[in-house]
């Protein structure tokens, strides 16, 4: 089943709309409009129309009802049949940064079908701009009662530790130790645990590279993220060492 709409979502409430192609075995077609206008959260319910076919399917009509279980990115029960009692994933962002339609479908959730993990899990995707909204998210993630939580860098994971002690969060941060998520990764303590992205090296490594480019280069300018702290001194000893 392939399907083509529009999301218009907020923390409170989510408008979906659109077409829906299923194809059989034997090649026939199906088609079907859909929409949704509901609060969001663990479940959204909606209408779905068929509105003609191919084959076997030609001239069919009717309607029904559907429920999206998840968020953003969850699995659609198209009938009355209830969901399966199965784990909720919690997937935690910045809104607007990184982690989206492309980045889940191709890599996260390719990933986790690879693994096995296919409809054996239910994920709710939250998201916010850092501060009131990204933890009004937060808040909004854990009323869905994950099982775990994944957070995209340094202020998910430290908005979704603010709101949890609990519910288990695996991080990914340019630091998870220098940022002060966790105490270490070999002993990460608390419920968060999670991935750094060898930012220190790749600090230590870029002046060098703008060092043998542009070796009479005394000034330097530096663009960075200020919730990791560690960035700037750890560019500066590298920027020490060369003199």
């Amino acid at each position: 089943m392939k399907c083509f709409g529009f999301h218009d979502n907020d923390n409170q409430r989510t408008k979906q709309g659109g077409y829906c192609i299923i194809a059989d075995t034997d090649g026939d077609h199906a088609y079907f409009i859909y929409e949704a206008n509901d609060t969001r959260g663990f479940e959204i319910k909606g209408t779905f129309d068929y509105t003609g076919g191919t084959g076997k399917y030609k001239g069919i009509t009717g309607k029904n009802a559907f429920r999206l279980v998840g968020g953003e990115y969850g699995r659609a029960i198209w009938n009355d049949a209830p969901p399966r009692k199965v784990p909720v994933l919690g997937l935690f962002g910045n809104r607007g940064a990184g982690g989206g339609p492309d980045y889940f479908g191709q890599h996260f959730f390719g990933s986790m079908r690879a693994l096995g993990w296919n409809d054996n899990y239910i994920p709710m995707v939250f998201a916010g701009l850092p501060g009131d909204e990204l933890t009004d998210a937060a808040r909004g993630l854990l009323a869905q009662r994950p099982t775990m939580i994944l957070a995209w860098g340094d202020s998910p994971t430290r908005t979704a530790q603010s709101v949890t002690t609990s519910v288990p969060i695996i991080g990914l941060a340019d630091d998870m130790t220098a940022s002060g998520l966790v105490a270490s990764l070999a002993r990460p303590g608390r419920n968060t645990t999670g991935i750094s992205i060898l930012s220190p090296e790749l600090n230590a490594k870029r002046p060098e590279l703008l060092h043998e480019m542009v070796p009479q280069a005394r000034r330097v300018s530096i663009l960075f993220d200020p919730e990791y702290t560690a960035m700037l001194p750890q560019v500066e000893a590298a920027a020490t060492q060369l003199g």
